[in-house]
């Protein structure tokens, strides 16, 4: 497959997880709304984190949906323009954000065991809030992890065409 097609390919990937994402964070809201009617403290204390996930979600989600199409479209004016420096600049691109995903997820992973371990350490209110907390960094932990998957798809994509422009030695 050539590079035009790999790089579609990659967007149609982002698109989709964009819209995953739209559904996800609409079928949170009725969460939301429920937690927030509930006259329980640990149903409030979820509140918080629970809307900044759905923020962040909603956020990105749409990011993708509407900027991806775009941003496809100027990489390939790029690369018809000149080939070898757009594929190495977008593996030098991916490269980076690869670094970035896999700081992101150690992370997240941390922030899970932090809010677990002080679901046991307190009160009710702040039992919901760390519980909260602990589904908030699942959920972005899912997310990055699903963006890191295929981001390494396509940064191996990048890697086969700049191995075949320069052979090694």
């Amino acid at each position: 497959m050539d590079f035009i097609q790999q790089i579609q390919v990659w967007t149609r990937g982002e698109l989709e997880q964009g819209k995953w994402m739209l559904a996800i964070s609409l079928l949170l809201l009725p969460v939301l709304f429920l937690l927030l009617k509930s006259g329980n403290a640990l149903s409030r204390g979820m509140v918080i984190p629970l809307s900044v996930l759905f923020l962040i979600i909603a956020g990105y989600g749409s990011y993708l949906v509407i900027s991806r199409t775009k941003n496809t479209e100027q990489i390939e004016n790029q690369f018809r323009q000149n080939a070898g420096q757009t594929i190495e600049s977008q593996y030098q691109k991916a490269t980076k954000d690869e670094k970035d995903f896999t700081l992101l997820k150690s992370i997240w992973g941390a922030m899970i065991v932090v809010s677990i371990v002080l679901y046991f350490f307190t009160k009710e209110y702040y039992r919901g809030l760390s519980l909260g907390l602990a589904v908030m960094f699942v959920g972005l932990l899912i997310t990055d992890t699903f963006l890191h998957y295929r981001l390494n798809q396509y940064r191996n994509v990048l890697q086969e065409h700049i191995s075949r422009v320069k052979p090694l030695g």
